[in-house]
Protein backbone atom coordinates (compact mmCIF):
# COMPACT_ATOMS: atom_id res chain seq x y z
CA UNK A 1 0.00 0.00 0.00
CA UNK A 2 2.82 2.38 0.85
CA UNK A 3 4.40 1.87 -2.59
CA UNK A 4 1.04 2.64 -4.26
CA UNK A 5 0.69 5.88 -2.31
CA UNK A 6 4.29 6.82 -3.05
CA UNK A 7 3.70 6.16 -6.73
CA UNK A 8 0.54 8.23 -6.64
CA UNK A 9 2.46 11.11 -5.08
CA UNK A 10 5.07 10.89 -7.83
CA UNK A 11 2.31 10.82 -10.46
CA UNK A 12 0.56 13.89 -9.03
CA UNK A 13 3.91 15.74 -9.04
CA UNK A 14 4.46 14.86 -12.69
CA UNK A 15 7.32 12.45 -12.02
CA UNK A 16 5.98 9.75 -14.33
CA UNK A 17 9.12 7.58 -14.47
CA UNK A 18 9.30 7.34 -10.69
CA UNK A 19 5.57 6.65 -10.50
CA UNK A 20 5.67 4.01 -13.20
CA UNK A 21 8.49 2.17 -11.46
CA UNK A 22 6.54 2.04 -8.18
CA UNK A 23 3.33 0.88 -9.87
CA UNK A 24 5.09 -1.79 -11.92
CA UNK A 25 6.73 -3.08 -8.76
CA UNK A 26 3.40 -3.23 -6.92
CA UNK A 27 1.75 -4.93 -9.89
CA UNK A 28 4.40 -7.64 -10.06
CA UNK A 29 4.44 -8.32 -6.32
CA UNK A 30 0.66 -8.27 -5.96
CA UNK A 31 0.17 -10.62 -8.92
CA UNK A 32 2.72 -13.05 -7.52
CA UNK A 33 1.09 -12.95 -4.09
CA UNK A 34 -2.47 -13.12 -5.44
CA UNK A 35 -3.51 -9.69 -4.15
CA UNK A 36 -5.98 -8.94 -6.92
CA UNK A 37 -7.27 -5.68 -5.46
CA UNK A 38 -3.78 -4.17 -5.26
CA UNK A 39 -3.00 -5.49 -8.74
CA UNK A 40 -6.13 -3.79 -10.11
CA UNK A 41 -5.25 -0.49 -8.47
CA UNK A 42 -1.67 -0.73 -9.77
CA UNK A 43 -3.02 -1.40 -13.28
CA UNK A 44 -5.18 1.73 -13.04
CA UNK A 45 -2.30 3.88 -11.88
CA UNK A 46 -0.03 2.48 -14.61
CA UNK A 47 -2.70 3.40 -17.13
CA UNK A 48 -2.90 6.92 -15.75
CA UNK A 49 0.88 7.22 -15.80
CA UNK A 50 1.18 6.17 -19.45
CA UNK A 51 -1.73 8.19 -20.86
CA UNK A 52 0.34 11.00 -22.35
CA UNK A 53 3.31 9.10 -23.76
CA UNK A 54 1.86 5.66 -24.54
CA UNK A 55 -1.92 5.78 -24.97
CA UNK A 56 -2.17 2.24 -26.36
CA UNK A 57 -0.34 0.78 -23.36
CA UNK A 58 -2.40 3.01 -21.07
CA UNK A 59 -5.62 1.67 -22.59
CA UNK A 60 -4.45 -1.91 -22.04
CA UNK A 61 -3.65 -1.26 -18.38
CA UNK A 62 -6.96 0.52 -17.80
CA UNK A 63 -8.91 -2.29 -19.46
CA UNK A 64 -7.09 -4.83 -17.30
CA UNK A 65 -7.84 -2.72 -14.22
CA UNK A 66 -11.56 -2.50 -14.95
CA UNK A 67 -11.81 -6.22 -15.66
CA UNK A 68 -9.89 -7.27 -12.55
CA UNK A 69 -11.62 -4.81 -10.24
CA UNK A 70 -15.06 -5.82 -11.56
CA UNK A 71 -14.24 -9.49 -10.94
CA UNK A 72 -13.55 -8.82 -7.27
CA UNK A 73 -16.38 -6.33 -6.80
CA UNK A 74 -14.21 -3.28 -6.04
CA UNK A 75 -16.83 -0.85 -7.35
CA UNK A 76 -15.21 2.37 -6.14
CA UNK A 77 -11.96 1.42 -7.84
CA UNK A 78 -13.86 0.37 -10.97
CA UNK A 79 -15.41 3.83 -11.08
CA UNK A 80 -11.99 5.46 -10.74
CA UNK A 81 -10.67 3.31 -13.59
CA UNK A 82 -13.67 4.28 -15.72
CA UNK A 83 -12.91 7.95 -15.12
CA UNK A 84 -9.32 7.34 -16.22
CA UNK A 85 -10.58 5.57 -19.34
CA UNK A 86 -12.86 8.53 -20.01
CA UNK A 87 -9.88 10.89 -19.91
CA UNK A 88 -8.11 8.69 -22.43
CA UNK A 89 -11.19 8.56 -24.67
CA UNK A 90 -11.51 12.32 -24.54
CA UNK A 91 -7.84 12.78 -25.42
CA UNK A 92 -8.33 10.63 -28.53
CA UNK A 93 -11.50 12.47 -29.55
CA UNK A 94 -13.92 9.72 -28.55
CA UNK A 95 -16.39 11.94 -26.70
CA UNK A 96 -19.17 9.34 -26.81
CA UNK A 97 -16.90 6.74 -25.22
CA UNK A 98 -15.85 9.24 -22.58
CA UNK A 99 -19.48 10.05 -21.80
CA UNK A 100 -20.45 6.37 -21.46
CA UNK A 101 -17.63 5.73 -19.02
CA UNK A 102 -18.33 8.88 -17.01
CA UNK A 103 -22.04 8.09 -16.83
CA UNK A 104 -21.27 4.59 -15.56
CA UNK A 105 -18.72 5.91 -13.04
CA UNK A 106 -21.21 8.48 -11.78
CA UNK A 107 -23.82 5.78 -11.14
CA UNK A 108 -21.27 3.69 -9.25
CA UNK A 109 -20.06 6.59 -7.13
CA UNK A 110 -23.60 7.71 -6.31
CA UNK A 111 -24.71 4.16 -5.49
CA UNK A 112 -21.79 3.81 -3.10
CA UNK A 113 -22.52 7.17 -1.49
CA UNK A 114 -19.11 8.58 -2.40
CA UNK A 115 -18.98 12.24 -1.43
CA UNK A 116 -16.49 14.05 -3.68
CA UNK A 117 -16.27 11.94 -6.81
CA UNK A 118 -19.81 12.54 -8.15
CA UNK A 119 -19.13 16.30 -8.27
CA UNK A 120 -15.87 15.73 -10.13
CA UNK A 121 -17.51 13.41 -12.62
CA UNK A 122 -20.39 15.84 -13.18
CA UNK A 123 -17.86 18.60 -13.85
CA UNK A 124 -16.11 16.36 -16.39
CA UNK A 125 -19.45 15.62 -18.06
CA UNK A 126 -20.06 19.37 -18.33
CA UNK A 127 -16.70 19.92 -19.99
CA UNK A 128 -17.53 17.11 -22.44
CA UNK A 129 -20.65 19.02 -23.42
CA UNK A 130 -18.51 22.13 -23.96
CA UNK A 131 -16.16 20.08 -26.19
CA UNK A 132 -19.08 19.01 -28.40
CA UNK A 133 -19.74 22.61 -29.38
CA UNK A 134 -16.17 23.67 -30.06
Amino acid sequence: MFALRLGEAYLRQGERLQASARFAEVLTISQEAGYRHLAGVAERFLGETLMLQEPVAAAAHLTAAVQLLEEIGARNEVAKALVAQAHLCRATGDLAGARRRLDRALVLFETLGTLDEPRRVQALLTTLEDDRYV
